[in-house]
């Protein structure tokens, strides 16, 4: 039997919640009105298959933080806590530098996404970083969705010109289910080259 809850954000992607079962939109559309009467109702389902078993262990997302701040690593690994999308859990790795992210990202071709911060070690390590994703490491799979708390040093219009990312962020406005839809978009999104078509 399923429970209708009613949430203020909108999903355009199934996440499920690891603890406790899937989250879909039951609007369609997946958008919200952004008042507590248009809210999209959910649809909370069981965790259960058509066979009422279990789903086994799916591989992980596995999702790279690059970011200077400690808060940002906790705040981040607090918000995705049990979140599971397009049924797959999450496994977050940590990179506390662009320089640690980018021996991460060379020695590891598993990580399916980097939520990357801009500032860092200099005003724009984190673009020299996304560059080289792209350019050094030929990884156009790679998801990355910037991550900053500094707008002025990157603009989104300029960033999304010249440097090819998936999404893209300021943290003082990055609520948990923005997070969240950000991810799903990016993880179950068409392929980088798809994109254009």
């Amino acid at each position: 039997m399923k429970q209708q809850l009613r949430r203020s954000f909108s999903l355009a992607h199934p996440v499920r919640n690891a603890a406790g079962g899937s989250w879909r939109s039951a609007a369609g559309n997946g958008t919200s009105g952004g008042d507590d009467e248009n809210d999209d109702l959910l649809d909370f389902a069981s965790e259960e298959d058509e066979d009422g078993e279990v789903e086994g262990n799916a591989l992980p997302w596995n999702i790279l933080i690059v970011d200077d701040d400690e808060t940002v690593h906790a705040t981040t690994e607090l918000a995705l806590a049990g979140v599971e999308i397009g049924r797959r859990p999450l496994k977050l790795l940590h990179a506390y530098s662009a320089a640690e992210g980018r021996a991460l990202i060379s020695g590891q071709t598993n990580i399916s996404l980097v939520l990357l911060d801009v500032v860092m070690e200099t005003q724009d390590a984190g673009l020299v970083l996304a560059r080289a994703i792209r350019e050094e490491f030929g990884r156009n799979d790679l998801r990355i969705i910037l991550r900053t708390g500094q707008p002025g040093y990157a603009p989104e219009v300029d960033v999304r010109r010249h440097y090819a990312i998936d999404g893209y962020a300021t943290k003082d406005s990055l609520t948990r289910s923005l997070l969240i839809s950000a991810l799903s978009d990016a993880l179950l999104g068409p392929p980088r080259g798809e994109l254009s078509s």
